[in-house]
C-alpha cells in the first residue's frame, strides 16, 4: 500500500480533537504527580500533600500511545523522507529551547539548593541528545525525549528504505517484530535492573514502550480507514506483559487502563469531555506544559507552600505554568515552528528550482555546442 492509498478513506475527519483531549490528561496527570511525592523527594521537610498521586506517573505511557497514532499519520503525508524530519524537528526544537532557557533561569535566579546545573550541562542539553552521551537533564522529565527521538529515528529509516511509500503489510510485520522481541529484552534488563547496559538497551530499542508505540500506529489505522485492526490490542496486551516484568502487577494494571481508555476512544466516533472543555484546552498546550511543569513548579512550590499551605500553593503553581505554556505555545510552539518548518521547506525548494534551471543551461550548452559542430 502506497502513501496515498494509505490515506484516510473519503469523508473520514482527518482532524481527531480526542487525541487533544487524551494529551491533557495525561499532562494533567503527570503535573499532579510531580506536585505530590517527588516534590516531597525535593524537600523532605515541607508540609506533606493530603493525597499522593503515585499513578499519575503513568501519562508518560499514554503520550507513547498518542506518539504512536500520531507518527504513523505525519509519515504516511511525508513525499520525502526529509519531510518527516523537518516536521519534527521544528515541532520539538523551538519549544524546547525556550523551556530549557526558562528552567535554567529559574534555576540559576532562585539558588534553589535540589536543583543544580552547570553550563556544560545546559549546552549538551540545547541538543536534546544529552542521554546518549551521559549527561543529566537539566529537568528530569526530558527523559521522554529521548525515547521520542529513538522512534523518530526508526521511522525515518522505514520512510528511507522504502522511499516513503508505506506498506501496510510491511508495517505490521515489522513492528510485530519489534513489539515481540521486547519481550526477552524486558526480561533481560529486569534480570540486570539499574545497571548502565539495561538502560542503554531499553532506550535503544524502546523495549519497554514498543508495544505502546506499535499499538499507537495500528489504532491509527483502525480510526483511519474504520476498520478493526487486531494487532493493535495484540501489541497493547504485549505493552502490558512488558509493564508487568520491569514495573510489576500495578504497573501492568495501570498500562492495562491506559489502553483500554485509548481503544475506547479511538472507537468512538465523538467523545465530548476530551473534544472540547478543560482537559482539550491543557492538550492544546501539552507539550510547553510537560516540559515546563516540574522544575519551574517545584521551585515556585516550595517558594509558596510557607506563605499559603500545600493545597493552594499547588493550585496557584498550577496556574501559573498552564499560563507560562500557553504563552509558549501562542509565542513559540505555534508561529516560530511554522516560520521555521517553512523556511527550511522553501530553501529546500529553491535550491532543488536552481538544480534544475542548471541542468536546464547545461542542456542548452550542449546543444549549442552540438549545433556548431554541425
Amino acid at each position: 500500500m502506497t502513501a496515498s492509498t494509505a490515506s484516510a478513506p473519503a469523508g473520514t475527519p482527518r482532524r481527531f480533537a480526542e487525541l487533544d483531549g487524551l494529551r491533557g490528561l495525561a499532562v494533567g496527570a503527570v503535573l499532579v504527580y510531580h506536585y505530590t511525592s517527588p516534590f516531597d523527594g525535593y524537600y523532605p521537610g515541607m508540609p506533606s500533600a493530603p493525597f499522593d498521586f503515585v499513578d499519575g506517573e503513568y501519562g508518560v505511557q499514554l503520550f507513547f500511545l498518542i506518539s504512536g497514532f500520531v507518527i504513523l499519520l505525519t509519515a504516511e503525508r511525508a513525499q520525502v523522507t526529509s519531510d518527516f524530519v523537518i516536521a519534527r524537528i521544528s515541532r520539538l526544537y523551538p519549544t524546547y529551547w525556550a523551556a530549557l532557557a526558562l528552567t535554567t533561569a529559574v534555576i540559576v535566579l532562585s539558588g534553589a539548593e535540589p536543583v543544580r546545573v552547570t553550563l556544560g550541562q545546559v549546552l549538551v542539553n540545547t541538543t536534546m541528545l544529552q542521554r546518549f552521551v551521559l549527561v543529566d537533564n537539566v529537568d528530569r522529565v526530558y527523559w521522554t525525549l529521548a525515547l521520542e527521538l529513538v522512534f523518530y529515528a526508526y521511522m525515518a529509516v522505514y520512510l528511507a528504505l522504502t522511499r516513503c511509500r508505506i506498506s501496510l503489510p510491511t508495517l505490521r510485520r515489522l513492528t510485530s517484530a519489534w513489539v515481540l522481541a521486547s519481550v526477552p529484552i524486558c526480561l533481560w534488563a529486569a534480570a540486570h535492573s539499574g545497571s548502565e547496559p539495561a538502560k542503554a538497551v531499553l532506550t535503544l530499542t524502546l523495549a519497554e514502550y514498543a508495544g505502546l508505540f506499535a499499538a499507537g500506529m495500528m489504532f491509527y489505522v483502525s480510526r483511519s480507514r474504520q476498520v478493526v485492526e487486531p494487532l493493535a490490542f495484540g501489541f497493547g496486551a504485549v505493552a502490558i506483559l512488558d509493564a508487568a516484568i520491569l514495573r510489576g502487577f500495578r504497573g501492568a494494571l495501570v498500562v492495562t487502563f491506559v489502553v483500554v481508555l485509548f481503544a475506547a476512544v479511538v472507537a468512538a466516533p465523538r467523545v465530548g469531555l476530551l473534544a472540547r472543555g478543560p482537559l482539550h484546552a491543557l492538550g492544546v498546550i501539552s507539550y510547553p506544559l510537560y516540559l515546563v511543569h516540574q522544575v519551574v513548579g517545584v521551585v515556585l512550590l516550595a517558594a509558596l507552600i510557607p506563605a499559603l499551605g500545600r493545597v493552594p500553593a499547588m493550585l496557584a503553581v498550577s496556574a501559573v505554568v498552564i499560563a507560562i505554556s500557553a504563552a509558549l505555545h501562542v509565542t513559540i510552539e505555534g508561529p516560530v515552528s511554522r516560520r521555521l518548518r517553512t523556511a527550511v521547506l522553501g530553501g529546500r525548494a529553491s535550491a532543488r528550482a536552481a538544480r534544475g534551471r542548471s541542468r536546464e543551461r547545461s542542456r542548452d550548452q550542449s546543444r549549442g555546442r552540438a549545433g556548431g559542430s554541425a
